[in-house]
């Protein structure tokens, strides 16, 4: 049997820099990335 390997490229781009350390998370959807940092989130929209 024949064994295919599958490799998949991903682009990674900046789209916000994090005013804190990110230390819970993000979260990104179609209008801008929340981070976590500790209680307060931060908002980066475009």
């Amino acid at each position: 049997m024949t064994r295919m390997l599958l490799r998949a490229w991903i682009a990674v781009k900046l789209l916000a820099r994090s005013p804190v350390p990110v230390t819970c998370g993000f979260a990104m959807n179609d209008t801008g990335i929340d981070f976590g940092s500790g209680v307060p989130l931060w908002r980066s929209t475009w």
